[in-house]
């Protein structure tokens, strides 16, 4: 079985999981709420995107739609592509009238838009998979902003990856600019947001 399929297994069997643990198990960190997620993602995009306007913003790894969906709600020019791939998550994501799901790998997103964002997926993908969904970023907007966890860790979906390789990454992948936030929403967590 190739590392994709493991991944898809992984998330597949995270869909199967009540409503309710689905998000406190498999999703995030208890103690951040969807709305705080959105609005840090938001702030981050807002650096080189006018959320305002007409964009569209590519959600990768959107799972079942939990930042897609009130993204959409509270920028309503925006519309989101979400891509994912689990189908099992992909069934369970929530419609909406400007949120489009689509089934992919994020080494290959199969959409292009205005900016990517990543929330909550990288640090479950081992170090080339992250680097090749930058990669696919590149070819797919001219904005990223990525959250991962910094470092050398590598357990089975726990992959945490040095900040410089990260920033590598989205310079091979056409992002002149980066800038770096730490600790935002997880002490462990951080923001790279890139521009071509």
């Amino acid at each position: 079985m190739n590392r994709v399929d493991v991944e898809r297994g992984y998330w597949d069997e995270a869909s199967r999981t009540p409503p309710g643990r689905l998000r406190n198990e498999w999703l995030c960190d208890r103690s951040i709420s969807d709305e705080a997620c959105v609005g840090v993602i938001a702030q981050f995009l807002d650096r080189a995107v006018d959320l305002d306007s007409p964009v569209t913003l590519i959600d990768l790894g959107c799972g079942p739609g939990r930042v897609a969906v009130p993204l959409a709600d509270r920028f309503p020019r925006v519309i989101v592509e979400g891509v994912d791939s689990s189908p099992g998550m992909l069934a369970r994501a929530v419609a909406h009238p400007r949120v489009r799901y689509t089934l992919g790998d994020g080494r290959g997103v199969p959409v292009t838009g205005d900016a990517v964002y990543t929330m909550g997926l990288l640090q479950h993908v081992p170090v080339d998979g992250q680097l090749g969904y930058v990669g696919a970023a590149g070819r797919a907007a001219p904005v990223l902003v990525a959250q991962f966890i910094e470092g050398e860790e590598a357990e089975p979906f726990s992959h945490h990856i040095p900040l410089n390789m990260m920033v590598d990454a989205a310079s091979a992948a056409g992002y002149g600019r980066v800038s770096v936030s730490r600790g935002v929403l997880h002490p462990l967590w951080t923001w790279m947001v890139a521009w071509t």
